[in-house]
């Protein structure tokens, strides 16, 4: 599971389907243009979407992340008109740009 940007930064993640309180283990390459890598929560809604950084984690050396999934984290809904998603997005920047490369993943209700 991977997804490549503009620049060249590959990102890859071992699962899409996560708990609260599981950790998203994968890898960036090249790791010399990535700043950090970021758990956002997405809301929309017929009037707007919000993105908010939940937890970021700075890459290793050779590119690899662990990026906790916080214990209370509300579990990827959607309806009619809103939604609540996840997405693990790669800044190359201090700021997220649009083209930064992003992966949505699921965060499950836990049992």
């Amino acid at each position: 599971m991977s997804v490549r940007a503009n620049g060249g930064v590959e990102l890859e993640i071992e699962r899409d389907r996560l708990a609260p309180g599981d950790s998203i283990c994968g890898r960036v390459t090249p790791r010399l243009h990535v700043s950090a890598v970021d758990l956002v929560r997405v809301e929309s809604s017929p009037t707007a979407t919000l993105e908010f950084t939940a937890a970021s984690v700075s890459p290793t050396s050779d590119g690899s992340f662990s990026l906790p999934v916080p214990a209370d984290a509300p579990p990827s809904v959607s309806g009619r008109a809103c939604a609540l998603v996840w997405r693990v997005r790669v800044r190359t920047g201090d700021q997220p740009t649009h083209s930064d490369p992003r992966r949505t993943l699921e965060i499950e209700c836990p049992s």
